[in-house]
């Protein structure tokens, strides 16, 4: 009893995160998409023009990043290997980190 009970809250908070990360990600992606990528390059490029980050990746990142939240998005919507698809949200978060 206490087993499934378990699993059924494990479900419940899967269930949760998918549902926060796809907003989160999801919607920030087509923001981007639809208020047209150069832009965001334009906005990246300024923000990290006085690092020491080469322009190069701070341009592919930018283009990238949109539909590389798009697809994570929709990825945990279909449900297809979660913990794939968890790990690679996970990564994408690291990378906003390091680029911080």
């Amino acid at each position: 009893m206490n087993e499934d009970i378990r699993q059924r809250n494990a479900n419940w908070i899967s269930v949760f995160m998918r549902v926060a990360i796809i907003v989160f990600l999801g919607l920030s992606g087509v923001r981007k998409v639809m208020g047209g990528v150069a832009g965001t390059v334009a906005h990246f490029e300024q923000v990290y023009a006085d690092t020491g980050t080469p322009m190069w990746l701070v341009t592919a990142q930018a283009w990238a990043v949109p539909y590389i939240e798009i697809i994570i998005g929709l990825w945990l919507l279909v449900g297809y290997k979660l913990r794939n698809a968890f790990i690679a949200s996970a990564l994408l978060s690291l990378n906003f980190c390091i680029a911080m």
